[in-house]
């Protein structure tokens, strides 16, 4: 026989034996094999890597994203576009350009220039603007008052790496203030509101930091 079988109690066989033919055969064919093995796997990551960088190539005209860790240190300077108002209510573009323009270039640390030689540029569009009421008391001759209105803002807006086409920061942001007719108007909640939109712009922006 061509192996030795070994059961319990039994004195173990301990006559060397040299391999046959076939197994020396196998260790051989398994050997090619295993190299034939290692050399396709780098092949295919190879081409691979290859195929990676051409569309990575394809794609470098376009926009990428900053994946987080904040902006990068050659963003200085920053240019706000006046945003696109898709509202009806006309004064509330002027009011956040003007915001924006003040408070926004200090809190993210850069400082305002053109957009020609801006090292990043900020575009954005109103795309909401209601004043809801929010409640009313009923009055004893079957009318109503309104006890409560709200002003509610929401703009989209985007940061860009002008010399890299990649997206600093993007989001949508909503404000909203309270307010009593009675005792308050509608700007000064138009106001809160806007307010509102540029902290949580800066918050935003600042969390890329």
């Amino acid at each position: 026989m061509g192996s030795s079988t070994y059961f319990a109690g039994s004195p173990a066989n301990t006559t060397a034996r040299p391999p046959d033919r076939g197994a020396r055969a196998g260790a051989t064919t398994a050997a090619s094999n295993g190299a034939f093995g290692s050399t396709a796997v780098a092949a295919h990551a190879t081409r691979w890597l290859v195929m990676l960088g051409a569309a990575l190539v394809l794609t470098g005209c376009m926009y990428t994203f900053n994946q987080g860790g904040g902006f990068p240190s050659h963003i200085r300077t920053l240019y706000i576009e006046s945003f696109e108002n898709e509202t009806v209510e006309f004064g509330v573009g002027q009011l956040i350009d003007q915001e924006l323009a003040s408070q926004l270039p200090r809190a993210l640390g850069v400082q305002t220039a053109g957009r020609d030689v801006a090292d990043a540029v900020m575009t954005g569009r109103i795309t909401r603007y209601v004043n809801e009421t929010q409640s009313q008391r009923a009055q004893g001759t079957g009318t109503f008052e309104i006890d409560q209105q709200q002003v509610q803002i929401a703009v989209s807006a985007r940061i860009v790496d002008v010399g890299r086409n990649v997206i600093l920061w993007e989001g949508q942001v909503t404000g909203q203030a309270l307010y009593r007719p009675d005792t308050q108007s509608e700007e000064e909640a138009r106001a809160a509101a806007v307010a509102q939109v540029l902290q949580r712009i800066i918050d935003g922006a600042q969390s890329q930091w």
